[in-house]
This record gives structure tokens, sequence and C-alpha cells, in this order.
């Protein structure tokens, strides 16, 4: 497909469906969505509504979107899908909002959960929480924490630069910061109040550090 974005997720494959790409139970395992922040001044930092795009699986380079989303976006920059196939996207606006399955099967979906925090960057780990990188900080949001709008309490609480997230097979958290940093944060080691990471470089498989990330080694890139 030819497009542009900031943001990339796929629908997993535990999410199945047997009514099409964007049946009545929602998109296929492998559908691919596509954050686009709709940026119209970018010395300003203006910014359009946004939109999000479902491609189907195997979608070719020249395929479109068999949906755009517009309802509830304001800036969308990450996006993360659940383990029953539920779309959550991050606005620079002002807050994430949830797409469930059944909304996604609609020509014009619209959010049906709103969690009253802006962020960059979204994952998911093995037990459902979310994770939203924020103004300085990770959240923490527990999976009974996402059934309805508002602004929960976080459960965790990773002071952190904005930047992007994603959890690894073994259970550890990558986040790559505005500052160039590409640090990795053990599982084990995340209910800690400062919990240790390491960072990581092209040319090395990671040093350990103590305290906030802001002190570790840039990566080369």
């Amino acid at each position: 497909m030819m497009t542009t974005g900031t943001g990339l997720a796929t629908s997993p494959a535990a999410a199945t469906t047997t009514q099409g790409t964007l049946g009545g139970t929602g998109p296929a395992p492998g559908t691919i969505f596509v954050a686009d922040p709709g940026v119209v001044n970018s010395d300003l930092g203006a910014l359009g509504p946004g939109s999000v795009s479902l491609y189907r699986p195997g979608a070719s380079s020249h395929a479109r979107p068999e949906v755009v989303i517009t309802k509830g976006l304001a800036g969308p920059v990450g996006i993360a899908v659940d383990s029953s196939g539920n779309l959550w996207v991050a606005n620079m606006g002002g807050d994430v909002v949830e797409y469930s399955r059944a909304e996604l099967a609609k020509a014009s979906p619209a959010p049906t959960v709103s969690i009253a925090e802006s962020g960059d960057g979204l994952a998911f780990d093995a037990s459902g929480d979310l994770w939203v990188s924020a103004a300085y900080n990770v959240f923490e949001y527990g999976k009974a924490q996402l059934l309805e709008s508002g602004l929960p309490t976080p459960v965790f609480t990773l002071n952190e630069d904005d930047c992007s997230l994603s959890f690894d097979a073994s259970g550890d958290l990558w986040e790559g910061s505005m500052g160039h940093f590409l640090s990795e944060w053990p599982k084990g080691e995340l209910p800690k109040v400062s919990p240790p990471f390491r960072t990581h470089s092209r040319s090395s498989q990671g040093e350990d550090h103590l305290g906030p990330p802001e002190h570790a080694v840039p990566a080369r890139f």
C-alpha cells in the first residue's frame, strides 16, 4: 500500500472471524491499521483531525483502505490492538480512544471508550494492561480500568520522556525516546520505583544502568 503514517498495528491471530475482512465480528487476523496525524502545519504543530486506515491482510502496495476512521480522532500518533481485536489510538489532542471490534466492522467506526490522557505510544502487556507514553511519563492502566471512559489512576508510573513502546515475547518493555535512546526494561524490574534498564545500540548487546533513562548511552543510528 502507498500511504504515510506515524503508527502501525495488526489485529491478532487470536481475534478470529468467519465473516470476511470487515464482517460483523470485526477485522480479520492480520488486518493492518495505519495512523495518520493529519499535520497541516509542521512548523506550528497544527493538527487536522487525522485518520486511521484499515487495510485487509495481504493488501497490495496500491490497495485502498477498507475503512478510514476519523470519528474521535485529534492527531492520532500511537496505535495498538488488544488481544480481543479492539483498536486503541493515542491522540495528541488529549485522549486515548478505543474502537471495539463491533465498531470496526462498520463503515464509519466511532469510539467506544475514551481515556482522558494524551499520549504518543501505546502497548499492551501479556496481562492485557495498557501502557501509555505521555509527557515525561509512561503510565500503566489495568485491564479492568479500560472498560469505561474517564481518567483512571495509573497502577504504575515510569518516569520517561515521550516515546514509542513495545513488549517482546519475554515481557520486557522496550521504548524509543525522543532523545534517541533505545531502552529495555526487564519484566521483573518494572514494578520497582526506579527500575534498572538496558540501553542498546547497533554495535552492542546493551549496557546496564540504574536511574532515569535520560542518563543512558545514546543509541547509534
